[in-house]
């Protein structure tokens, strides 16, 4: 493979790869996604805090 083509190989790899990871970053799925964990974790953290509560009024 001559020297011209590798350069053009790294070149595409490196679009590919950055574009794949931009379009992953800017997508709206990922915040969909990051909102969801946060909510489920949100909700979580609520009902153990609830639990602890409803126990300590029962002492």
């Amino acid at each position: 493979m001559t020297p011209e083509m590798q350069v053009i190989q790294q070149l595409l790899l490196y679009v590919l790869f950055t574009g794949f990871f931009t379009g992953i970053f800017f997508s709206h799925r990922f915040f969909d996604l990051l909102e969801f964990i946060y909510r489920v974790y949100k909700r979580r953290k609520r009902k153990n805090r609830a639990s602890v509560y409803e126990a300590k009024e029962h002492i």
